[in-house]
């Protein structure tokens, strides 16, 4: 039986802010309501020589919804409703997160 874990990444909630005025080309942020900006996004993937990383706006949205889908997952997992092969694949991704 799957047992609930606790996410130990970025605390808060993530979310996805677009520039008003992009700085240095940046057309959203994913921001967190503890830290502030996390990452910037542009429209193409490259790399960024800063500590933050410059991926597309859809990646970032994914990044944004992850901690509620991770949420979601678990629930699943541990509720045991689901037929053994969406129970294991349920908890396959899981295992990779933890």
């Amino acid at each position: 039986m799957y047992k609930k874990k606790e996410f130990k990444g970025t605390p808060g909630n993530l979310s996805v802010l677009d520039a008003e005025q992009p700085v240095s080309n940046f057309s959203c942020t994913l921001h967190s309501d503890t830290y502030g900006a996390v990452g910037y996004w542009k429209g193409a993937k490259e790399w960024h020589d800063d500590a933050n990383w410059v991926l597309m706006k859809e990646d970032a949205k994914l990044f944004a919804a992850s901690k509620e889908m991770l949420e979601v997952l678990q629930d699943l997992a541990v509720s045991q409703v689901l037929p053994t092969y969406w129970q294991e694949k349920v908890e396959e991704v899981l295992n990779k997160v933890f």
